[in-house]
């Protein structure tokens, strides 16, 4: 089996129906196609970004082009519907009349950059997990991987275990967390208490600054989905007097508020998980269609 070719979503947009909903990148102009007229164009154009051609007229599934600026480029269009997968954008879509953009629930636009060059990690012999080099990578933070159609989520702890306020999924504050809120709704200093039997072995050595370097920490609201839900990347970390590690947030939190780490590999990362090194510039994935049985995890 070869090796997969990712592909980095710096811009990943269900399509939905009404153009209100689309990401605010997808903006500015059109023009209309100079060998057609609007009189000539249908109202529904049909795209599918992988197998259709911009020299087909788009009238139908069976003719469809293949780049939804082509179909916004047809003035006639009012209606552009775009078959399932992913629409590679070298730029921003430019739209500034009404129009309904039409997805089957598979759609997504992505101006993301592929990443090439993988081989097993080092570090994870005979896992399944694969590392590339990304230390010329455009952006110095990756926050969202697509492999094939399959959306990687960032390595976290505690793994996820279910769902609902009493599953495992989340640490706690504990009683030394230090915070205090900001006036302005201001994003200030804060200390995170952290149990350290609640880490995995790796995380629980505070000096290795490659453990924590790249880490963020996820600290929820008072319900399962709060909005006001906040993801910081941690500062700083300590073992004494009492385990902390600084974020930078807004507000206050309070003893026993819930949270996780984010962009970690403590332990092992999951089938279908990644975890961007930022201090070596490495960047990890575990693609779940090599994951074949459990691995032995670090705890």
């Amino acid at each position: 089996m070869g090796l997969p070719v990712l592909v980095v979503s710096l811009l990943i947009a269900t399509v939905v129906h009404g153009d209100s909903a689309l990401s605010p990148l997808i903006r500015a102009s059109y023009g209309v196609l100079p060998h057609m007229t609007s009189s000539a164009l249908p109202s529904a154009v049909y795209v599918n970004c992988a197998n259709g051609s911009d020299a087909n007229t788009g009238a139908t599934g069976a003719s469809a082009l293949k780049s939804v600026q082509h179909a916004l480029a047809m003035a006639g269009a009012q209606h552009i519907h775009v078959a399932g997968g992913i629409c590679n954008l070298s730029s921003p879509l430019q739209i500034t009349r009404s129009v309904n953009v039409h997805g089957d629930g598979r759609t997504a636009f992505s101006g993301g950059h592929q990443i090439t060059g993988w081989g097993p990690s080092p570090r994870h012999p005979g896992s399944g997990i694969l590392v590339a080099d990304v230390s010329h990578f455009p952006i110095p933070e990756i926050k969202s991987l697509r492999l094939g159609g399959t959306a990687l989520l960032r390595g976290r702890w505690p793994k996820r275990v279910g769902d609902g306020l009493t599953s495992p999924n989340f640490m706690f504050a504990m009683p030394w967390s230090q915070s205090v809120a900001a006036p302005a709704d201001a994003r200030t200093w804060h200390g995170l208490g952290i149990d350290p039997t609640k880490l995995p072995l790796s995380a629980q050595n505070f000096s290795d600054r490659g453990v924590w370097h790249s880490t963020y920490a996820h600290i929820l609201g008072c319900v399962e989905k709060d909005v006001n839900s906040q993801l910081t990347r941690v500062m700083n970390v300590s073992g004494t007097p009492e385990p902390l590690c600084g974020v930078l947030f807004r507000n206050a939190f309070t003893v026993a508020q819930r949270f996780y780490f984010e962009n970690v590999d403590w332990g092992a990362l999951d089938p279908s998980e990644f975890y961007h090194d930022m201090l070596n510039h490495k960047l990890y994935i575990y693609p779940c269609l090599l994951y074949t049985s459990p691995r032995p995890r670090d705890s």
